[in-house]
């Protein structure tokens, strides 16, 4: 409703303080931690104020995580309101708070979750060192080379919201055979969207990539009938084998984890693709009737598309909107909401420029 909409961004912005501090409350109560152990004036501040009648006789760290515990009470506190609310406008105005501190809530949990996800995804990023899966023949070939043998994993998860991080979902060390080549001692990660074969760097923490990395929505795994070993497929666009290795696990256990993460990982790649899919179209379709509507109000919108047609209304309509915005044909499906993978779209756009070159 709309007095819920207000009370939402009412609420968001007079509460904004509160999303800051929680997504920073971990690393100040460390901060206070590594003082009080460091800082003899410090602790002795701290210690005072712990004793204090205006504190509670509470600890510093119970003090720090108060407010955040605080924002959790908020609707409990109004659900108790509600229950001796007989007025019918009361109710609906609490129940309206309500939605809206429940919705801020949720909104400081997914802002809290993503910072943790992307602290998770740096820490593992940072134990990945160089990108070496090739052996170049000459200085001259390793130069060219360079520039393009390094891997970054903070980059977004390719055709997937950028909401969703990239995180590390298990890690291992194995044995792969590639080839008639015999087998080599590997480690394994296994993030949302790769697959990475790394070999551990004896100077150093950090395990260089020895093969090229094997994005999820390419690979096959398929197991043998060893049952602590499974085949690692890698395809191309055309649907065919580009590489293969068979990875030769410790034990049957953690081969069958193997199997059972990569798979789940596939599936939920697979639907996040198909949602972000859906989204764009959404924003394609309305992109277009919103263009849609400003050529009719202007009353330059042909009836039929044609290269003339469009040609006559590049003088009537908005220049901004001539060169920004392309004119799409689209064909819109039965079934706008439902997910289907991107590479078989329900909606086929034609791009035709109106702008000049």
């Amino acid at each position: 409703s709309a007095a819920s909409d207000v009370y939402k961004r009412q609420f968001r912005q007079w509460f904004q303080p509160y999303v800051q501090y929680c997504l920073r409350v971990k690393q100040t109560m460390a901060y206070a931690r590594e003082q009080q152990d460091s800082n003899p004036l410090f602790c002795a501040f701290v210690q005072w104020c712990e004793k204090h009648k205006r504190s509670g006789r509470q600890m510093l760290g119970d003090l720090l995580i108060k407010p955040h515990q605080r924002i959790t009470k908020y609707p409990l506190l109004l659900q108790a309101v509600l229950k001796r609310s007989p007025e019918a406008r009361a109710r609906k105005a609490l129940n309206a708070m309500i939605a809206a501190v429940e919705s801020f809530l949720q909104h400081i949990n997914k802002q809290v979750r993503h910072s943790e996800e992307q602290e998770s995804l740096v820490a593992a990023a940072q134990r990945i060192g160089p990108y070496e899966v090739l052996e170049p023949s000459s200085e001259e070939i390793e130069k060219n080379l360079r520039p393009f043998s390094s891997l970054d994993l903070m980059s977004p998860m390719l055709g997937v919201a950028r909401e969703h991080i990239r995180q590390l979902l298990l890690e291992g060390p194995v044995r792969v055979k590639e080839g008639r080549e015999g087998k080599l001692d590997v480690y394994l990660f296994l993030f949302s969207d790769v697959l990475l074969v790394t070999k551990p760097q004896r100077k150093g923490d950090k395990a260089k990539v020895i093969r090229p990395p094997f994005m999820l929505e390419k690979l096959v795994c398929q197991p043998l009938r060893d049952p602590q070993s499974f085949l690692v497929i890698h395809l191309t666009e055309f649907q065919c084998v580009s590489s293969a290795l068979v990875v030769h696990c410790p034990s049957a256990t953690d081969c069958a984890q193997w199997l059972e993460k990569t798979q789940q990982a596939q599936v939920t790649l697979q639907k996040l693709k198909a949602e972000e899919y859906v989204q764009q179209k959404r924003e394609l379709l309305a992109l277009y009737r919103d263009q849609d509507q400003d050529q009719e109000c202007q009353g330059t919108r042909p009836s039929t598309p044609s290269p003339e047609g469009s040609q006559k209304n590049t003088e009537g309509r908005n220049p901004e909107l001539s060169t920004i915005i392309p004119h799409l044909v689209v064909t819109e499906d039965t079934d706008e909401d439902a997910p289907s993978p991107p590479n078989t779209p329900n909606t086929c756009l034609l791009y035709t420029s109106d702008a000049a070159d």
